[in-house]
């Protein structure tokens, strides 16, 4: 993650920081409380509850190191800068429209980021971590990315505009 830079708006940066506040002091007490519960019935090899616990902190614990990420790495950008400079896909700052080559079908969606998203092209909206979302960044109009997930395939950008704040 360290060699990834992000273009984020102000806004953006302040909603990553109230987000990752909320993860690490209520949701992340919260799973470290449900974890300490799960390790007190006993017997942790077949303790359903311990092993959700241990993979919703680790899930939280991801989410966290991520956002920690953009903030680290990110750079302030303006609606005007982003307009005025080369337009490429961003994390949250991006509303995409692409078309898959193997059957033109086409799809807009917002490029979010720490977690948002499912991963899927025909939601509106996907994770910058998802194969769509990777296979994206940075990436201008006109482009053709190579999304490599359970089937690799190709899609070419066709518009990109600044996601409202």
């Amino acid at each position: 993650m360290a060699n990834t830079s992000y273009a984020i708006t102000q806004k953006q940066k302040e909603d990553y920081e109230k987000q990752l506040t909320e993860l690490k002091t209520v949701e992340l007490v919260k799973a470290n409380d449900a974890l300490n519960l799960a390790r007190s019935q006993g017997d942790l090899s077949e303790n359903a509850d311990y092993d959700a616990a241990i993979q919703t902190r680790n899930e939280l614990q991801s989410q966290i190191a991520h956002i920690q990420d953009i903030l680290d790495h990110c750079t302030i950008i303006s609606e005007e800068e982003f307009l005025a400079g080369s337009k490429t896909v961003k994390v949250s700052s991006s509303i995409v429209t692409v078309e898959k080559l193997d059957d033109g079908k086409k799809f807009t969606f917002t490029i979010s980021g720490a977690g948002g998203g499912d991963g899927k092209v025909s939601k509106s909206t996907i994770s910058n971590v998802s194969p769509v979302g990777q296979a994206l960044l940075g990436h201008k109009v006109g482009d053709v990315v190579t999304i490599k997930a359970k089937v690799t395939y190709q899609m070419k950008i066709l518009s990109i505009e600044l996601a409202k704040e």
